[in-house]
């Protein structure tokens, strides 16, 4: 669906960490992008993402105060990351 989306693992909420210069909403694959998560090994509920190691998923209770993250992903905002 179009609009603001959340992943979830379960009950579990999973925040988005985004090191680059814009937000990962526009152009983001909502469909596809579970697909592309690929969990990180020896940590529960973490993932990168293929094709974008900007972009990485965890749990939303294990980011700390002062870490940038993102819950909401909007598909119909302008800000744009490119998935090959």
């Amino acid at each position: 669906k179009n609009g603001p989306n959340a992943f979830l693992h379960g009950p579990v909420v999973l925040g988005a960490t985004y090191t680059g210069p814009q937000t990962p909403n526009d152009h983001m694959n909502v469909r596809r992008l579970p697909e592309r998560m690929r969990p990180v090994p020896g940590q529960k509920l973490h993932y990168t993402v293929d094709g974008c190691d900007q972009l990485t998923f965890k749990p939303f209770y294990a980011y700390q105060e002062h870490e940038r993250y993102f819950v909401y992903h909007d598909t119909t905002a302008h800000a744009t990351i490119r998935f090959p």
